[in-house]
């Protein structure tokens, strides 16, 4: 990670779940954007990107996810 950067799950503009990679000076820029929460309500925050990709694979439904971090179904691909 880099140091003061996080990464936070949002809703896009195309109603899709995705990924900001915020800066510490950068917050102003995200104000007023709602971060998805976890179970107690806060901002769930991430410290590598991958770490939120794979949250939203693991736990919200494809349909949803912006297609950059949708998973790959392989076995369409095989013979």
């Amino acid at each position: 990670m880099l140091s003061g950067v996080s990464y936070k799950i949002f809703l896009n503009n195309e109603g899709k779940l995705d990924v900001a990679e915020i800066h510490e000076s950068e917050d102003n820029f995200w104000e007023g954007i709602d971060f998805m929460p976890d179970e107690s309500g806060k901002e769930l925050k991430f410290t590598r990107k991958t770490e939120a990709v794979q949250w939203l694979r693991d736990n919200c439904l494809d349909e949803f996810i912006t297609p950059e971090y949708k998973k790959i179904d392989w076995s369409k691909y095989k013979k």
